[in-house]
């Protein structure tokens, strides 16, 4: 009897000693035995006990809890019930007790697939008849999952489980109501814990996120809210990651639920209880352009524009203002819409609400609007820029307000509007005692930025300078911000401002507060390691001239100048946050170098390796992606057998061209007024760009790397298509001449109606074709026109597939041209192929997405691509031998030339640091080829180290 026992433990631990007792309770319960259905279920529940209270050595040693799943799946009606008793009892004391024992135990445990007794049990409908079995089976689950070795989550993570659970919630989620906060609280551990897409996948097609949604929109208490709010956090957040689609959540209408219950926050405790989270949600739903544009088409912008008139807490209305500038930046009629409505009015109302979030979030979003030339004025007619100063004046401890405050000044004072409606003076003092107090990275940039606009250009720059502060300040702001060669602050203000003007409002939980958050973009990397003696920086060189002491050096080193120097400035790589091919946040890089100089048959070699240019003085290539369905191949048309005839459409467009009325004229690259307005006009319409300066400009459509010459009666270099009609520009090609034909670089267009109809182009591409047929006359060689990066998955760079017959090259899937779409697709089933099998040549089994191709057989597209190995194997192809990087020829400080290698013993660099440069210089090297790479003479400045 219990009463002779001091605690239930040692009533059960002493049965679970007494080894005759337990084979006959098992013996009872047994497949064989001849006890009635009633009597098995009274000895499952002593043995039920036994589990909860007993030692938990011995209730594996006797295996109780498989005795019991036996015996539920003989008797489910009855048996039930004490089987997941016991399951519970033995997963808590699995979770409390000493670590070192229960490592074991729970190895044992999960061996023994008791996670297909829960799958049997939850898609048995007979047996789920009552609530608190419901509860017991889910919270079965969620303990399991507690103490879960991560070996064996795998199992947990299977389409068949995942399938199960997703299945039963649905049906349970909607017929037992009152278990419905331990069903959610399941759910969300279960999700959470998942890090593989399949099973996201299958979350998403059966259709979890609508069952959600569903509570949401009945009746639900406070807890049942804050739980089921909690869970669509969680699935929004995997949707996001795993799958970069949020559209289904759209479609089962889970924005509208969560708007509506925002809107019951007058309530206080129900603020309380979830508010921070349902704020999340909107933000993260309007924290993607493409979800924005999205969400515009949905009138969701109307939505939030009707929360605003609610009695909200500042906190949510900062949210609120938060979402409906993201969808502002979705483009310029979602901008226009808002400036209908007089939104902006409002936001000027709320500038002395007198609460800083509000006040932030509203200086945030007229800064989005600041890109609507009109408002500008509007916004100074009122007198705002002075209400801006006093903001600044008020809250000047407050890194937050002043932030967004400053760069709504930044944006006006940049465009030079506010100087007839507030005092300079005023502005600067106030900014320069921000400066001084300020320890936010992104506040010191927009106050030095607004107090050098404001004040003595030139002289702030140099003082910058001496002050060894303008880079760390640039990079501050924005870290894809270059090194300064300029002293023209002009430039480097608005290099600033074109990158850091507009962010969307992110929702990582430590950088909600301020509700001000850049958007995953890009990042650098830089050669820059910490070094125990000297600091090795890239720079642009000041001059190339290189006199008869440079010679001599270079000479002696092996430099063969009877060729061209092949001298790079600059070498770095620029990785994005977010893959333009798809928009995961995955990896996405490019090499980036700045050469000097360059020979138009040095530029051809660099084409020919895979590297392009998008204007500018920089050349890019593709240096690894996440996926091999997402890297770019570089296009180029073969121009002999291309025939624009034998489309209907460009026979069409070449017809429909007023000829008599047009004019095509090709002129060295130059400034022009009206070149630049058709720019920032076409960039704004276009891209949803704010204007560029006119160093911008200069920079990208005018500067090139390489210079104009004339061989043979062929104009070889950069130069503008001007397309005119009726005298007046409409399109501006950018395009480079080379020994093998000609490179577009870039386009830009009139985009009015009257002018668009005519497929400009297209008319351009075919006009440039012909151009490239004209000089093969004179040379040849001339045999394509580069079109360069394509991607069939980018809506935007598919087009240029569309020229047959082309030639395609990825450096990170090919080391050659290739001759047809068919074979692109060939190369990339043979990489997929080869980087699937693990070390012994079977397939592997890592986890991986698949796609259906043509012969319905499964590959993987999962598999990141790396240029490196595929240009190291071509490399040593070429050459005979691995390539060599101490040998490459560095310049320090622009004066003394010596080899790589030299400089790592001179300088006494550490191991880890020379294995980071010899790598990236090896990068480099065979990523030009050994033709350039024997002349190739790379840039380094030496500075002391930092003490």
């Amino acid at each position: 009897t219990p009463n002779s026992y001091s605690t239930p433990d040692s009533l059960w631990n002493h049965c679970l000693e007494h080894d005759a007792m337990m084979k006959s309770l098992l013996k009872a319960i047994g497949g064989n035995s001849c006890f009635r259905e009633d009597d098995v279920a009274n000895v499952c529940g002593l043995l039920a006990s036994m589990c909860e209270f007993g030692l938990s050595p011995k209730v594996v040693e006797y295996n109780l809890v498989s005795k019991l799943e036996d015996c539920a799946r003989r008797f489910p009606h009855t048996c039930s019930m004490p089987a997941f008793m016991g399951i519970l009892g033995l997963l808590d004391q699995l979770e409390t007790g000493p670590p070192g024992d229960m490592n074991i135990l729970k190895a044992r445990f999960f061996s023994e697939n008791h996670d297909l007794f829960v799958m049997d049990m939850l898609s048995n409908n007979d047996v789920i008849s009552n609530s608190f079995l419901v509860e017991l089976i889910y919270r079965s689950l969620v303990n399991m999952l507690k103490v879960c070795p991560p070996l064996y989550l795998s199992n947990l993570w299977s389409s068949d489980f995942v399938s199960c659970f997703v299945t039963s919630f649905v049906r349970d989620v909607a017929s037992f109501p009152k278990t419905a906060n331990i069903l959610m609280n399941t759910a969300q551990n279960f999700l959470f814990s998942i890090e593989l897409k399949a099973p996201i996948e299958i979350f998403r097609d059966l259709g979890f996120h609508a069952a959600v949604t569903n509570v949401l929109t009945g009746p639900i208490s406070q807890d049942l809210l804050a739980e089921t709010v909690d869970l669509l956090y969680c699935i929004l957040n995997k949707y996001h990651k795993y799958l970069a689609d949020l559209r289904p959540l759209l479609d089962c209408k889970m924005l509208d639920a969560v708007i509506q219950k925002a809107l019951a926050f007058s309530d206080k405790e129900w603020e309380s209880k979830c508010g921070s989270t349902i704020c999340n949600i909107m933000l993260r739903m309007t924290g993607n352009i493409e979800m924005n544009k999205e969400l515009f088409k949905r009138q969701y912008m109307d939505k939030f524009l009707e929360m605003l008139g609610n009695n909200l807490s500042p906190v949510t209305q900062h949210s609120i203002i938060n979402c409906i500038g993201n969808i502002a930046l979705s483009g310029y009629e979602a901008k226009q819409v808002l400036m209908d409505r007089m939104i902006h009015h409002m936001m000027l109302d709320t500038l002395g609400s007198g609460e800083p979030y509000i006040i932030e979030a509203s200086c945030r979003l007229l800064h989005i609007l600041a890109s609507v030339e009109p408002f500008l004025y509007d916004f100074l007619e009122a007198g705002c820029a002075g209400l801006i100063v006093g903001l600044l004046e008020d809250y000047r401890n407050n890194p937050n307000v002043c932030c967004s405050a400053l760069g709504l000044l930044a944006a006006i004072v940049m465009k030079a509007v506010c100087h007839n409606y507030t005092s300079l003076e005023q502005i600067l003092e106030i900014v320069i005692e921000i400066l001084k107090i300020a320890n936010n990275g992104r506040l010191i940039g927009y106050a030095t930025l607004v107090s050098l606009i404001l004040g003595d250009l030139d002289a702030g720059i140099v003082k910058l300078r001496e002050m060894g502060v303008h880079r760390p300040l640039a990079v501050a702001i924005r870290n894809s911000i270059y090194t300064i060669q300029s002293p023209n602050l002009e430039k480097w203000a608005s290099k600033l401002m074109e990158e850091l003007s507009l962010y969307a409002v992110g929702v990582s939980p430590a950088v909600f507060q301020h509700g001000f958050v850049q958007s995953p973009k890009m990042h650098e990397w830089d050669w820059q390691p910490t070094l125990t003696c000297p600091r090795f920086q890239p720079q642009f060189p000041v001059s190339a001239k290189l006199d008869e002491v440079a010679l001599k050096e270079l000479s002696h080193l092996g430099i063969n100048l009877s060729e061209p120097i092949f001298r790079v400035g600059r070498v770095y790589g620029r990785t994005h946050g977010t893959c333009r091919n798809c928009d995961a946040e995955a990896v996405s890089e490019e090499l980036v170098i700045r050469p000097h100089g360059l020979t138009t048959h040095q530029y051809q070699s660099l084409i020919d390796n895979g590297w392009y240019r998008r204007g500018g003085v920089k050349m890019f290539r593709l240096r690894q992606n996440h996926r091999v369905q997402c890297c770019d191949w570089e296009t180029r048309v073969s121009v002999e057998q291309f025939d624009y005839k034998l489309s209907k459409h460009y026979s069409k467009v070449v017809r429909r061209m007023p000829m008599a009325r047009l004019t095509v004229e090709s002129l060295p690259t130059h400034f022009s007024q009206d070149a630049f307005l058709l720019y920032n006009e076409y960039n704004f319409k276009k891209h949803d760009k704010t204007a560029k300066s006119k160093q911008s400009y200069i920079e990208h459509a005018v500067d090139s790397v390489i210079s104009n010459q004339t061989v043979n009666g062929i104009q070889y270099g950069t130069y503008h298509q001007l397309y005119r009609l009726d005298g007046k520009l409409v399109a501006v090609g950018l395009i480079d001449i080379v020994p093998k034909g000609i490179v577009s670089a870039y386009m830009w267009y009139s985009l009015d109606k009257e002018v668009s109809k005519y497929s400009l182009g297209v008319y351009s591409a075919l006009k440039e074709i012909e151009m490239v047929r004209e000089l093969s006359k004179k040379n040849p060689e001339m045999k394509y026109y580069y079109l360069q990066g394509w991607n069939d998955s980018n809506k935007k760079l598919a087009y240029k597939a569309n020229y047959p017959p082309e030639e395609f090259y990825c450096a990170c899937i090919t080391p050659e041209w290739l001759p047809s779409l068919e074979a692109v697709k060939e190369a990339k089933e043979k990489y997929l192929q080869q980087h699937t099998q693990d070390q012994n040549g079977h397939p592997s089994s890592t986890p991986i997405a698949e796609e259906t191709t043509d012969k319905d057989k499964k590959v993987s597209t999962d598999v990141p691509c790396i240029a490196l190995e595929k240009d190291r194997a071509k490399y040593q192809q070429l050459t005979g031998h691995k390539p060599d990087v101490s040998k490459i020829v560095v310049c320090l400080n622009y004066t003394t030339y010596m080899r790589l290698g030299e400089m790592f013993s001179k300088y006494s660099v550490d191991q880890s640091q020379k294995e980071i440069m010899e790598r990236r210089f090896e990068e480099l090297l065979v990523a030009i080829g050994p033709h350039l790479g024997a002349n190739l003479v790379v840039d380094l400045k030496v500075a002391p180290s930092v003490s």
